[in-house]
């Protein structure tokens, strides 16, 4: 397992690849909730929690796209090239929307994986995407798919603009704009009412 300094050098590295692009990414899973804690800790916004749980360790980025992106490949091919040129390398059985970069040494261990999601099936119909179960495949092919969650309905509702600031692989000094998806597959922090 990574650190969060880990994949949060791994974002950043991703996003300062498509700094000059239209893509907007929206990261959720666990490091999406480790995202949102930091930034409820840092504003101080009231929540339900008296203790705050410990960030659990994971490897990998759920990068989720707007489904537009995948309607409109052109959009979506300076992800893919970025992907490239950080040398991520495709998964065996889960190709094209997942990636991992091996860690030090080639090896597993410290390896970074992004997985990338999208919202549901339904999204694409009408659309010359193909999609199932499995993926979403954009049409013309430009590298990358995206696996469809149908839970994730509201997956554009609700997103959080959060500043993500540090350091990329070089050591240079980098911040950038993401979204932390707030739909409730993902997990929102319980705050008070209002």
């Amino acid at each position: 397992m990574n650190s969060i300094p880990d994949l949060k050098t791994s974002l950043l590295d991703l996003l300062y690849e498509i700094k000059d692009t239209d893509i907007k990414l929206i990261i959720g899973g666990g490091f999406g909730i480790y995202l949102k804690t930091n930034y409820v800790q840092q504003e101080r916004i009231p929540t339900l929690l008296k203790e705050w749980p410990e960030p659990r360790s994971t490897n990998d980025i759920d990068l989720f796209l707007r489904p537009e992106l995948l309607v409109e490949t052109s959009k979506l091919k300076p992800l893919s090239e970025a992907i490239s040129r950080l040398g991520y390398e495709i998964v065996t059985g889960a190709e094209k929307y997942q990636f991992v970069k091996s860690g030090p040494g080639k090896t597993d261990t410290g390896s970074i994986k992004i997985d990338i999601l999208t919202g549901p099936q339904s999204s694409f119909e009408g659309t010359r995407v193909r999609v199932d179960q499995r993926r979403a495949r954009p049409r013309p092919s430009v590298g990358v798919h995206a696996h469809p969650v149908d839970e994730a309905t509201t997956l554009e509702a609700g997103l959080l603009s959060v500043q993500l600031e540090g350091s990329l692989s070089s050591g240079d000094s980098f911040q950038s704009d993401i979204r932390r998806a707030a739909s409730p597959i993902i997990t929102n922090l319980p705050t008070t009412a209002s």
